[in-house]
């Protein structure tokens, strides 16, 4: 399992929800596939690396690689796929037979996050200046986070490709980033939206309803998943959160995990489920 409901204190996540997402809602609207990355380069400081968690193909990092060449960029993927975290909801194939070609001003580094990016934290020489987390799930962002918090620090721009608006998202990116922001004390300023932000209140009804929409019916709504953000000292606490919704949540993030250890107990060997076939990927993106 992935750990992510490990001595999660429920009431300080709510907290953190409730004062993070209106204002994330709140931020400019960044138009496109790129629009919030771009935003986050834009906000990046000069000095110092970018680094890009979930490489896959290759695309988004090339594309921060040619808008800053000035700036050297490291890209880690296990180029296996997703480590076994157990994750119910995503069985997505993203391995891939080799690691893509990439600008002169990249580094990739090929592994599993709880290796590779804490060597590269003991030897780099310089801050990491934007963090693009295309990871997905937990276990991975969480490890990525914790292993660059040495070279992480107020003014880093972070860029979160699954941040919101989807039917786990309050267990995966969002939930790493909140556990970082605990660790360290810092907390995000939001500079960039993909689209309409469904907030935690409203997340939990359609969660406890079992009727979470359909990611096509909120894509025609307005709604989108990345964010953008910089990271500033913490200043005031988080407010306190209305009574009962901390503990809406716990019951929210059992459910999960329950399902969760259900596939795992299915096969406890490798928890993720294979991938389609290629026709039936196929037939899937016809209905």
């Amino acid at each position: 399992m992935d750990g992510s409901n490990a001595e999660l204190d429920q009431e300080r996540y709510a907290a953190f929800l409730m004062a993070s997402l209106p204002a994330l809602a709140a931020a400019p609207v960044a138009r496109g596939r790129y629009g919030c990355l771009d935003a986050a380069l834009a906000a990046a400081p000069r000095e110092g690396f970018g680094v890009e968690l979930g490489v896959w193909r290759g695309r988004s990092l090339r594309r921060s690689a040619r808008q800053q060449p000035w700036r050297h960029f490291h890209g880690f993927d296990s180029l296996v796929g997703f480590p076994q975290d157990g994750r119910p909801d995503w069985q997505q194939d993203f391995a891939i037979p080799a690691a893509p070609r990439l600008p002169r001003n990249c580094t990739f580094h090929e592994g599993f996050f709880d290796q590779t990016v804490r060597r590269f934290a003991a030897t780099a020489t310089a801050p990491v200046a934007l963090l693009n987390l295309d990871c997905d799930i937990y276990i991975s962002a969480h490890q990525g986070l914790v292993g660059l918090a040495p070279l992480i620090a107020p003014g880093t721009a972070i860029h979160l490709d699954e941040a919101v608006n989807y039917d786990t998202w309050l267990f995966n990116e969002m939930l790493a980033l909140f556990r970082f922001l605990e660790q360290t004390g810092l907390d995000i300023r939001w500079i960039a939206r993909s689209g309409r932000v469904r907030d935690l209140p409203e997340t939990l009804r359609f969660l406890e309803a079992c009727r979470y929409p359909r990611w096509a019916d909120d894509v025609a709504a307005g709604f989108g998943r990345p964010a953008a953000g910089v990271l500033v000292p913490r200043g005031a606490d988080w407010p306190a959160v209305p009574p009962g919704l901390g503990a809406r949540l716990a019951a929210r993030t059992a459910a999960h995990h329950t399902r969760s250890q259900s596939r795992a107990d299915c096969d406890p060997e490798d928890p993720i489920a294979p991938p389609l076939p290629a026709w039936r990927r196929w037939l899937a993106r016809l209905r």
